[in-house]
């Protein structure tokens, strides 16, 4: 299962887009403005995002930080921007609905 979570995380840093069960775009772009959102303000949105989880490749055997980075606390965050914030860099983001998603990929944002 482990290792399941390192490569959806290393696939979507790799190719910035994958794709789920339904053809949606799930992007690293929504993640990375959290992060950049974030370190700005000073604050987290109940997540433990930081830029280490963005530029992961040095780090890329790190499992916390491969979970953190897919997690529902990351995905709530993003939809909190995109449906509460109304940021414009969150537009059109979602997150996936709990029927479709793995159990151990719970949280991945779109």
């Amino acid at each position: 299962m482990v290792h399941t979570i390192k490569l959806v995380r290393n696939s979507l840093h790799d190719l910035g887009v994958l794709l789920d069960q339904d053809g949606n775009q799930i992007e690293r772009s929504y993640v990375e403005e959290l992060e950049k959102l974030q370190s700005e303000e000073g604050l987290r949105a109940g997540n433990e995002l930081k830029r280490a989880h963005i530029q992961s490749h040095a780090l890329k055997m790190k499992v916390n930080l491969a979970v953190q980075l897919i997690s529902a606390s990351v995905a709530t965050a993003i939809e909190f921007a995109d449906q509460d914030l109304n940021l414009p860099q969150f537009k059109g983001s979602k997150v996936l609905d709990d029927d479709k998603v793995n159990p151990s990929l719970h949280g991945i944002y779109l």
